[in-house]
């Protein structure tokens, strides 16, 4: 049985191609397993090798080494066998890298704060048309992130913030301007 599924592949930042069935994204370009990829069932986007559709082709894929060495290493004459200590450049003492390499490479990221809880209650409660700019901004701020696009997913979550408060600040300043027009309609 074959899978008929349709697939999407995010290519260059925000571009995305697809429908593709499993034998074209197999294929592309672009596909490896830390691509993001997306289809129906999936809440979000997805690295491939965390979608269980592409576990077996990535098992598969997984090179095999040999079971016996073909030939035994023989050193030439005068060959020094002792094993020699890494250079060290006053980071970690077993590796042959300087601690500045891992500054940025093994640092954790930790995603930004989405406020889509908060930019839904205050398009609700407060004022829909900038409501719904916040909404849109926070909703697009986890895509970003896991697309790895760090600095642009801290920006989105600023704006997702900057737009809820506006949001706020207009509904808390229409509150008495809507009071006196219904107390003049009373009257």
């Amino acid at each position: 049985m074959t899978n008929q599924r349709k697939y999407y592949i995010i290519v260059d930042g925000d571009r995305h191609e697809g429908p593709l069935s499993f034998d074209e994204i197999i294929v592309h370009p672009r596909f490896s397993p830390t691509a993001p990829v997306w289809r129906d069932g999936l809440a979000d986007w997805a690295q491939a090798q965390l979608i269980a559709d592409f576990a077996d082709y990535f098992a598969s894929r997984q090179p095999v080494e040999p079971q016996q060495p073909l030939r035994p290493a023989t050193p030439p004459p005068g060959f020094n066998m002792q094993p020699q200590q890494p250079q060290n450049f006053g980071g970690n003492p077993t590796s042959p890298m300087p601690e500045w390499w891992y500054a940025d490479n093994r640092r954790e990221r930790k995603m930004p704060s989405t406020y889509l809880a908060f930019a839904i209650i205050v398009t609700i409660c407060c004022c829909i048309p900038t409501g719904i700019v916040a909404i849109i901004y926070s909703s697009k701020v986890s895509q970003a992130f896991y697309r790895g696009e760090y600095d642009r997913a801290e920006n989105l979550s600023h704006n997702a913030l900057l737009w809820c408060l506006i949001s706020l600040l207009l509904g808390l300043m229409c509150m008495p301007l809507t009071g006196l027009i219904q107390y003049a309609a009373m009257l």
